[in-house]
C-alpha cells in the first residue's frame, strides 16, 4: 500500500482492522501499483504486489 494517504488504502486498512477486531478475520491485501516497493506487512496484515503479465 502506498505510503501516501489516499482513500482506497485508508479504507482497506480500516476495514481489515475492523474485521480482525470484531470477527477474528485475518486479511491479506493485494497492491495493484506496478512500481510499488513497500513493506510486505502493515500491522500484521500481509501485503502482496499483483504481478502483471505481458500483453502479447
Amino acid at each position: 500500500m502506498p505510503s501516501s494517504i489516499n482513500g482506497l488504502s485508508d479504507y482497506t486498512l480500516n476495514l481489515a482492522r475492523h474485521l480482525r477486531k470484531n470477527y477474528g478475520i485475518k486479511t491479506s491485501c493485494i497492491v495493484g501499483d506496478r512500481i510499488w516497493t513497500g513493506t510486505a506487512e502493515i500491522e500484521e496484515f500481509v501485503l502482496a504486489k499483483l504481478v502483471w503479465g505481458s500483453r502479447s
